[in-house]
């Protein structure tokens, strides 16, 4: 696209996200600046959710929870196959997948529940019933679901191939980040080490707040500052 980077190359400053995105950009003489997106830090998460949850989903099972887009490429299909393999060696966990079907193709698995779109509330309640928050998607711009499984108190597994998480996400401090492969033995460290599964949840909700939309848009007017401070000076 040389007419877009031309034009970026032209710009005062850009603001891109993810980390990735600020790198390519610097390599090609632009003046770039990291802006995330952002997310509610304020959201309240309560008993009432869990039990609006329960409404649609009355399994006592415990589950990983794939938040999001079902989509190939947010690689809901590699978690339940992981998810089926955990249950043929005996360790007794779902998945449970909540978004739009965009895909269209049907969840057959005995161990996966897809229960489609649904309110706040229920998402809510999701993320504070589950074991973890479970995300392999490929193509992401930002991760807010993240965000939203530390907020809740939950830990996270991630793709480590996703440029987009590393912004947030480190491996062993606030999540397990995981290829394909990898996916079943960290839901079982999960399992099997619910301390560090708190820690990990601790450590990322420390976090939250450097996204919340108020940090994010004093952060943009400072720069907007900045740019016209130097356009000032420049004439």
């Amino acid at each position: 696209f040389p007419d877009w980077l031309e034009s970026a190359r032209n710009a005062s400053l850009v603001l891109a996200v993810p980390k990735a995105a600020c790198d390519f950009l610097a390599e090609k003489s632009c003046n770039v600046r990291y802006l995330s997106a952002g997310c509610d830090a304020t959201e309240q998460f309560a008993p009432q959710d869990q039990e609006a949850f329960r409404q649609v989903h009355a399994s006592t099972r415990p589950f990983v929870l794939v938040l999001g887009r079902k989509a190939g490429a947010k690689g809901y299909r590699q978690i339940i196959d992981a998810v089926e393999q955990l249950n043929r060696d005996g360790v007794d966990v779902q998945t449970v997948l909540i978004g739009p079907d965009d895909d269209g193709i049907p969840v057959n698995s005995p161990n996966a529940v897809y229960l489609g779109r649904q309110p706040r509330n229920v998402v809510r309640g999701a993320l504070l019933s589950c074991l973890a928050l479970c995300n392999m998607s490929s193509s992401e711009s930002f991760g807010i679901v993240l965000l939203e499984a530390w907020l809740s108190g939950k830990p996270v597994i991630a793709n480590n191939n996703c440029a987009a998480f590393h912004d947030m996400a480190v491996d062993g401090e606030n999540s397990l980040l995981v290829d394909a492969p990898g996916i079943t033995d960290a839901i079982k460290i999960i399992v099997a080490q619910p301390e560090l599964g708190r820690r990990l949840a601790e450590n990322g909700k420390h976090l939250v707040s450097k996204f919340d939309w108020k940090s994010v848009a004093e952060s943009f007017i400072g720069m907007c500052a900045e740019v016209i401070k130097t356009s000032k000076v420049k004439e």
